[in-house]
């Protein structure tokens, strides 16, 4: 299932009010349980993000096959990769 418009901006809301993380990405497992959830340093992505926040940045991912990988599009998307800042 693809990342629709209400989910992004949902999503954005969360990550715009962010008080740390793990908890965002808690809360935004719960709330879209039909995505797959992926963390990690933002020093292990190399591709621009689709949108960068004060804690994160945010990249969609394509979990369709064996191997998932970084897309720029929401309409290919059936993950997020929530890629941390340090210190955040």
């Amino acid at each position: 299932m693809a990342v629709s418009a209400d989910d992004l901006a949902a999503i954005d809301r969360a990550l715009a009010n962010a008080a740390g993380v793990a908890e965002t990405l808690t809360k935004l497992r719960e709330a879209f349980p039909y995505l797959r959830w992926l963390s990690c340093d933002a020093d292990d992505v190399t591709e621009e993000p689709f949108r960068s926040y004060a804690q994160a940045d945010l990249h969609f991912l394509d979990c369709s096959n064996h191997c998932v990988h970084v897309v720029a599009d929401a309409a290919q998307a059936s993950g997020v990769l929530l890629a941390q800042r340090r210190g955040a």
